[in-house]
């Protein structure tokens, strides 16, 4: 099989052997794949090839062969690097992460490759990374077949601003008359119509809580490496 000029971007990668790497990519048209580039540090023309595959870097490559595991035969950069830095670097190998972890290999998502490349265009320019993070993790959800409803519970009824609600992932939100749930699975109504109208900002601890639950759970036993990143030093 050959790949001939794949918008890509880098989500990992790691050595192998002396002078080459393995590289995994997001593709526009086949999702997840892997590739290995032989000799990458031997300089070309132009320069050496590693030097060009870096992180949130839109790039176009090539790559031929018949198993998962591609040969990297060509890579070029078509737009400057996504300016990540400190924090926003670190959402930005959450994102990847969630992608690798969440995405199936060789399954294209050409509609979630833009909203990937959107996001890190906001993480690099908006002034809080609540809205990034928030609204891709519900994209990503929505895109794989778990969609959150944020506007109708589990019997149909509209969300109800002054009730209460027990979130469950296989579930969704259950109206509830009295808090005798463990308050972690409660969520007030008027935090879910915000969150409808990607009003994160408003509801930063509810929103939070909500996706990483709903994560967790489609993760199953995979853990997230990047949320290290975010505690306390």
């Amino acid at each position: 099989m050959r790949i001939t000029l794949q918008p890509a971007f880098l989500l990992h990668r790691k050595p192998y052997r002396d002078t080459s790497r393995i590289y995994d990519f997001f593709t526009l048209d086949h999702g997840v794949i892997s590739v290995i580039a032989k000799s990458v540090w031997r300089k070309e023309k132009g320069g050496s090839l590693g030097s060009l595959i870096q992180l949130f870097s839109p790039l176009m490559i090539s790559c031929v062969g018949r198993t998962n595991l591609k040969t990297l035969t060509k890579v070029e950069l078509t737009d400057s690097t996504k300016e990540l830095r400190e924090e926003r670097a670190f959402c930005g190998l959450y994102l990847n992460e969630l992608l690798l972890k969440l995405v199936g290999w060789n399954d294209p998502h050409p509609k979630l490759f833009g909203y990937y490349s959107r996001s890190l265009d906001l993480l690099a320019t908006s002034d809080s990374v609540e809205e990034s993070l928030r609204s891709f993790e519900l994209f990503l959800l929505a895109e794989l077949g778990y969609e959150i409803d944020l506007e109708t519970d589990s019997s149909g009824s509209s969300i109800d601003s002054h009730a209460d609600y027990f979130y469950q992932p296989t579930q969704g939100f259950t109206k509830i008359e009295s808090r005798t749930i463990n308050d972690q699975f409660i969520y007030l109504g008027r935090d879910i119509i915000a969150m409808a109208k990607g009003e994160f900002n408003e509801v930063s601890a509810a929103s939070k809580r909500l996706l990483r639950v709903t994560l967790s759970y489609h993760l199953g036993e995979k853990e997230l490496q990047s949320r290290s990143l975010f505690l306390p030093k």
